[in-house]
């Protein structure tokens, strides 16, 4: 008499490249926290100093340029995680093209620089925006985009290229 056995059957593994948008998604989304945070702390540096006889060479502002730098140094550590992991996924994944145009932006060294490659992911995401034969994929990356468009807005509000030169009671030695 025969016994009867349970077949299973083997459980589909996920492609290389799923599992590599999958990882550019969680660090692409922490990149967003990051900087929100970053530029969170650079707008409480510009409050705590403004109106301090030393600016931000005063020493009650100390406290917040350390977690201004601190925060920034997540972003950069971030940013240069989410590009390694873009580099696992096809081209025309959407999230690929922001990451690439985030470090235009944030690698930008001027303000001309800056404003041109804010353009030129905002251009990037009203065109991903429109596009009447996108895939579900992409249109789940939607919600994220406009993240992204919050957060363009948040770095565009700052002044990171502070006009001429550095503040001459800010002691850099």
């Amino acid at each position: 008499m025969a016994t009867a056995v349970a077949i299973t059957r083997p459980a589909q593994t996920k492609s290389t490249r799923d599992y590599s948008a999958h990882i550019l998604r969680r660090n692409f989304l922490q990149l967003l926290t990051d900087i929100d945070t970053a530029t969170a702390a650079e707008l409480e540096l510009t409050w705590a100093s403004e109106g301090l006889p030393g600016g931000m060479g005063d020493p009650a502002v100390s406290k917040y340029l350390r977690e201004s730098e601190a925060a920034w140094d997540r972003v950069t550590d971030c940013l240069a995680a989410t590009t390694a992991a873009a580099t696992g996924v096809g081209n025309s994944c959407v999230l690929r093209k922001m990451t690439y145009c985030l470090r235009s932006v944030l690698s930008s060294e001027s303000s001309g620089e800056f404003d041109r490659e804010i353009a030129a992911a905002r251009r990037l995401i009203a065109e991903t925006c429109i596009l009447p034969n996108a895939s579900v994929a992409d249109r789940d990356f939607f919600t994220v985009l406009q993240a992204v468009a919050a957060r363009l807005d948040g770095l565009d509000s700052l002044d990171l290229y502070r006009s001429g030169a550095p503040d001459p009671q800010l002691n850099l030695h």
